[in-house]
C-alpha cells in the first residue's frame, strides 16, 4: 500500500498533495479494507443459499461474517503499517504477516505461563470466537474498533516522522 510508493518514488508527491496524511493513511485502508469486503461479500453466496434453501438460521452467519470482516479489517491496519515502515513489498509482507502471526497466537503464548496470561486479551482469535459462536458483544466489537484506530494511529505517527526527514 505504502511501500511499492517509495519504490517507484511517488511517495514525496504522496506526502505533498494537498490533501492531510490522515486522510492519506485512511484512503489508503479503506482501499484495502474494501478489496476483504468483496472478497467476504463473494463468499457470502454458501451461507445465503444455506439459509434461503435450507431453513437455517440466519443471524449466526451475520454474526460471523461481521467478525471476519472485523479481523480483516485489523488485517488490513496491520499490512499498511508494515507496509509504511519499509521500500520493499516483500518485506512488507513478510513483516506484516509476522505482525499478523503473533496477534494470531499470542493466546498460545498466554497458555504457557501464569504470568503471561494477560496476553490473551490482545489475541484475535480470542475476540473473534463470540462472533463465530452467533455472539455479537461490544466489548469485542469495541476491541476490534480500538485496535484498528490504534494501529492506523501508529501508522499516521511513522509517517509523519517520515515527513519531517
Amino acid at each position: 500500500l505504502i511501500s511499492e510508493e517509495r519504490k517507484m518514488q511517488t511517495f514525496v508527491l504522496l506526502m505533498t498533495a494537498p490533501v492531510r496524511l490522515s486522510q492519506i493513511v485512511v484512503g489508503k485502508f479503506l482501499a484495502g479494507f474494501a478489496f476483504v469486503a468483496l472478497l467476504l461479500a463473494v463468499s457470502l453466496i454458501y451461507p445465503l443459499v444455506c439459509v434461503v434453501m435450507g431453513n437455517a438460521a440466519w443471524q449466526p452467519v451475520v454474526s460471523a461474517n461481521i467478525g471476519l470482516l472485523l479481523m480483516g479489517g485489523t488485517f488490513v491496519a496491520l499490512g499498511l503499517l508494515a507496509s509504511s515502515v519499509t521500500q520493499s513489498q516483500i518485506l512488507a509482507a513478510v513483516l506484516g504477516f509476522g505482525f499478523i502471526l503473533f496477534f494470531w497466537v499470542v493466546d498460545f503464548l498466554s497458555d504457557i505461563s501464569d504470568r503471561l496470561s494477560f496476553l490473551s486479551q490482545l489475541s484475535l482469535l480470542t475476540h473473534l470466537d463470540p462472533f463465530l459462536k452467533g455472539v455479537m458483544d461490544t466489548y469485542h466489537l469495541s476491541f476490534y474498533a480500538l485496535f484498528l484506530v490504534f494501529i492506523l494511529f501508529l501508522t499516521h505517527q511513522f509517517l509523519q516522522g517520515e515527513r519531517w526527514r
